[in-house]
């Protein structure tokens, strides 16, 4: 697994932490519709 990757777990878990599930389970279904774009550049 990427550093990003699991950079990107925990950041989503400190949101999950912080303001409960309802705001933060629509930012997960962006950050993976963005995952699944080829067309965005990946900063690897």
């Amino acid at each position: 697994m990427h550093a990003q990757q699991l950079e990107r777990d925990q950041v989503r878990r400190e949101l999950d932490r912080r303001a409960g599930r309802g705001r933060t389970t629509a930012v997960h279904a962006l950050l993976e519709t963005l995952e699944r774009e080829p067309a965005l550049p990946s900063s690897a």
